[in-house]
């Protein structure tokens, strides 16, 4: 038993003189894996927390109107390993910064965070409210070149929705045939899917008739609607049931007259 014994030491010693080099450096590999990955889940670990503190730093700070406090604060999540909280973040500071009356920040911060966003459907939300920023600070030709958006679908909510905003753009630019087309264009939208958004839209037009008629009214030049659409328009202001309601009125109306004769 001990000769065996002997025999194996022997053989374990052949092999270590013979591959203990070898053996040193995978050992010394797989410290080093395993250290490697112990210092990233530290680094990951500590950076979560670094991005977590940031963002409700920046929450707090919004709520207290300390925007300056809030700004400071965005540094601390990084964009790339968390875009959702830095997109958060940013519209946060963007509502900030427009409540502080610094439109120019707030437009900064949404165009990041427009540029920056995955989602397409909360891409072109953001686009809907840089663009009203826009129009609020009187850039009516940035709000419309933002508008003109490619993804924008057909037939969806957010074409009616984009409509409605160039319509404004147009509005706060003075030109009010431009906006009556596009306030139309999205109440043509409104008709077929979304017949509750009809009333806002509704409205605007009524505002685009009412201050062309009275800026005709005062003599200046080029504010003729064109209003071989009018009819239609107040026809559907009230949407389909009215028209039904005026068959059967009339209808109504005709027996009685049938009935008196």
């Amino acid at each position: 038993m001990s000769d065996l014994n002997e025999e194996l030491l022997e053989r374990v010693q052949a092999l270590w003189h013979s591959y203990k080099f070898h053996l040193i450096i995978v050992l010394l590999m797989i410290f080093s894996a395993i250290a490697g990955l112990l210092y990233k889940s530290a680094v990951r670990s500590t950076s979560h927390q670094i991005a977590g503190t940031s963002f409700y730093t920046i929450v707090n700070a919004v709520e207290e109107g300390d925007v300056e406090a809030a700004s400071a604060a965005l540094d601390g999540i990084d964009g790339e390993e968390f875009p959702e909280m830095r997109n958060l973040a940013l519209v946060a500071l963007a509502t900030a910064h427009n409540t502080d009356g610094n439109a120019e920040s707030a437009i900064a911060r949404l165009r990041e965070a427009e540029e920056q966003e995955t989602d397409e459907g909360l891409r072109q939300a953001l686009v809907l409210r840089l663009a009203e920023l826009l129009i609020n600070d009187g850039q009516t030709d940035e709000a419309l070149a933002v508008l003109d958006d490619p993804e924008v679908e057909e037939d969806s909510a957010m074409n009616l929705l984009f409509a409605e905003r160039r319509g404004d753009a147009y509005y706060a630019a003075g030109k009010l045939t431009e906006a009556r087309v596009e306030y139309l264009r999205a109440r043509e939208d409104a008709l077929t899917s979304f017949r509750s958004y009809m009333p806002v839209l509704n409205i605007k037009i009524g505002a685009v008739s009412s201050l062309a008629t009275n800026r005709q009214s005062e003599g200046e030049p080029n504010q003729q609607l064109d209003n071989s659409d009018a009819e239609s328009d107040e026809t559907n202001e009230s949407g389909e049931g009215d028209s039904d309601n005026n068959d059967s009125e009339g209808a109504a109306d005709s027996s009685a007259t049938e009935e008196t004769q």
